[in-house]
């Protein structure tokens, strides 16, 4: 017998193997490529794996998303989509191909929407609210349809997740929602017009609240804006608005861009239930989030060793770490020397994967390098510039970030054909560029 060819075709195995390897597939491309190719082959794509939860985009290696090809659109749009509706429970999807795809059947069992790269004056069909400031993304619970020609509505909304980066076209979306009873609510708002007060406590009780009567559940981050400085509220004075919301505990800060000439304020419920925070400056107050994963430091003033302290005990199992500072530091410490410092504690994130920091002064990376400050995790991938990278590890000679980059499994934004055989031999485990 010769086993080096085999009359043994894939539809030859059995389902158990099959399943196992489809399973290694894209849910969309085994609906895409299985689905009516035969009567087996098409009960076993239309198994709840493959079609409860569909992302119909594609990633890049660097975790952009974008949507899918055109002609595989348009098989889903009028066949696949159509044929496995009623077993569809969640969808991520892309601004571009969203009103053809919820457009295209009812979904009766959709609990979860994930909306990715909403551009700017992009008709939200699914709510018929125009948007003017960019999403990153929305998500949204419990949601059915129905469907109402030209038009794609909500029948009903009994969660929403997660709205980030919109203006004031939420009022009028969650006017729409009078059944609401649970909302979780991520948002920054950004206020050009004079005299524009921040958000506070009078403005979420007559704006949101009171048109929620079924709201038993407010879990929320609301950051706003204003680039006036006329008539400034103390944290003290946003406090106060909160009085008669006696069933909600909120944190507020107040920060200043000496820079930009802006003011934020942040108000925060607490205990703190998303798993994202964004916006944090150096007046972010301490506290416990032990359900926050990722967050985003952005500040005109520096970040010192201390605030990172603070950072990595207030956020034990932080993930994503995204900093946007151009300041550099004021108080770096010598690592190198032998004095002691109480201030200089090497810092330790046990669960932190990756790191973003390619629009950042270069001490911030040095902050994460340098083992005699920082401890990181193994299999970290880090979004970097090349040019920072050289120079905080002395153009990949340096002993003192060695170990920290021996941990890096994946650095994004650089030219692999472009660097030096000794960055290969400094990071040493390193997976992807």
């Amino acid at each position: 017998m010769n086993i080096g060819y085999s009359d043994v075709q894939l539809i030859d195995l059995p389902d158990e193997i099959l399943l196992l390897i489809f399973k290694n597939l894209a849910n969309i491309e085994v609906l895409y490529s299985l689905l009516d190719v035969n009567k087996r082959l098409h009960n076993l794509a239309s198994d709840r794996f493959f079609t409860e939860y569909l992302t119909l985009l594609v990633y890049s290696p660097n975790g952009i998303r974008s949507t899918i090809i055109n002609s595989m659109l348009e098989r889903f749009y009028r066949q696949i989509l159509p044929n496995i509706h009623s077993k569809i429970k969640w969808l991520d999807l892309e601004s571009s191909s969203m009103k053809d795809i919820l457009s295209a059947t009812e979904y009766p069992n959709l609990h979860g929407l994930t909306l990715f790269h909403v551009e700017r004056e992009t008709d939200l069909c699914p709510f018929g609210v125009q948007r003017s400031h960019e999403w990153y993304y929305c998500t949204i619970e419990r949601l059915k349809f129905r469907q109402q020609s030209p038009t794609f509505t909500s029948s009903t909304l009994t969660e929403l997740l997660e709205v980030l980066y919109y203006d004031d076209t939420l009022v009028p979306l969650l006017h729409r929602m009078s059944h609401l009873d649970v909302l979780f609510l991520n948002v920054c708002i950004e206020h050009n017009i004079p005299h524009e007060p921040f958000i506070d406590g009078n403005n979420l009780k007559n704006n949101i609240i009171n048109y929620m009567p079924r709201l038993n559940k407010f879990v929320f981050s609301i950051h706003s804006n204003i680039d006036h400085l006329l008539h400034l509220p103390s944290n003290d004075d946003i406090q106060h608005t909160f009085k008669d919301l006696q069933n909600y505990q909120v944190v507020s800060y107040i920060h200043y861009f000496p820079k930009s000439n802006i003011s934020q304020c942040h108000i925060y419920s607490y205990p703190y239930y998303m798993d994202s925070l964004y916006r944090l400056t150096n007046s972010f107050p301490d506290g416990l989030f032990e359900f926050v994963s990722k967050i985003y430091l952005f500040d005109e003033k520096p970040f010192e060793h201390v605030f990172f302290m603070r950072i990595a005990q207030a956020f034990p199992y932080l993930k994503t770490l995204l900093i946007d500072n151009n300041s550099p530091q004021k108080y770096k410490h010598d690592s190198e020397s032998n004095e002691s410092d109480e201030n200089l504690k090497i810092i330790k994130y046990s669960h932190l994967n990756l790191l973003i920091i390619n629009c950042s002064h270069e001490d911030y990376l040095e902050q994460f390098l340098d083992y005699n400050k920082t401890c990181l995790s193994n299999h970290i991938k880090l979004v970097v510039d090349y040019r920072s990278l050289q120079t905080v590890t002395h153009n990949f000679t340096r002993t003192l970030t060695r170990i920290n980059c021996e941990k890096i499994r994946f650095i994004y934004d650089i030219d692999k054909y472009n660097v030096p055989k000794s960055f290969y031999n400094y990071f040493s485990h390193i997976e992807t560029l």
